[in-house]
């Protein structure tokens, strides 16, 4: 998984996550993921937030078992286009998260924002992402 993209963003609230759920399988998405999310955003000495990017290492860990990969990524400044968030998005998959993190800390980068982690189920319809 090497992605780059531009990122339209609208969050929303969601009172009853498995009505979404069916919602979304029953207008032709597909469930493409089931376990732990946990997102870790990385800076040194405010640098990035300075320019408005981000730098998040964001893992994985399947319910069923299997080994657990993240997904490395950076998100260039905000704009908004059409009232929703946007901005220019590079990821790239990563077999072994926890060799990232380590990287990351060996070039002083801190964890400057850790999001409540979540058991969300990412999902996808017609080649959105």
């Amino acid at each position: 998984m090497n992605q780059s993209v531009d990122e339209l963003e609208l969050k929303a609230r969601v009172d009853d996550p498995a009505a979404l759920e069916r919602a979304i399988v029953d207008a032709g998405g597909e469930l493409m993921f089931r376990g732990e999310m946990i997102d870790r955003r990385y800076d040194r000495k405010g640098r990035l937030e300075r320019r408005d990017e981000v730098l998040r290492l964001r893992v994985f860990r399947p319910d069923s078992g299997a080994a657990p990969f993240g997904v490395l990524g950076w998100k260039g400044p905000v704009s908004v286009r059409d009232g929703y968030k946007h901005r220019e998005e590079h990821e790239a998959q990563v077999a072994q998260p926890e060799a990232a993190r380590i990287i990351f800390e060996r070039l002083r980068y801190e964890v400057v924002l850790r999001p409540q982690d979540r058991g969300v189920p990412p999902r996808r319809r017609d080649g959105a992402h």
